[in-house]
Formats: C-alpha cells, sequence, structure tokens
C-alpha cells in the first residue's frame, strides 16, 4: 500500500491467498501513520498508552485508522 501525502492511494497490490479485507487494513494503518504524522510502530504505543485519544480520533476521521 502507497498512499500520497493527501491519503490517496497511489499504489497496492495483493498478494495471491491474502484474506478479502486486506485492501481496508493495510489502508486504515498507512492513513493513520499520515494522519499522526508518524510511523506505525509510534502510533501503536500511542495507542497503548493513550487508547481513548486514538479510540476518538478513530472516529474523527471516519474509523480509517488501524494504529496496529
Amino acid at each position: 500500500m502507497v498512499l500520497d501525502a493527501g491519503g490517496h492511494v497511489t499504489a497496492f497490490e495483493r498478494e495471491d491467498g491474502s484474506s478479502n479485507k486486506r485492501f481496508e487494513i493495510a489502508f486504515g494503518k498507512a492513513h493513520g501513520a499520515l494522519a499522526f504524522g508518524m510511523g506505525s510502530r509510534s502510533l501503536m504505543a500511542r495507542a497503548e498508552s493513550q487508547p481513548y485519544f486514538i479510540a476518538a480520533a478513530t472516529a474523527a476521521i471516519g474509523g480509517s485508522l488501524i494504529p496496529v
């Protein structure tokens, strides 16, 4: 999954045998990293320390945030 700075998909390739929701999961992870301006590992650490904030941010951006 590759997104541009505006969060728009520029490239995606699905491997044979991947789950049917792999696109949505990859998008949520990449979109969250862009929205917060941090890598997904840092975003996961923030989710562990501030779960209510991450839940609120997820709702604010329409549910397209996967912090893990």
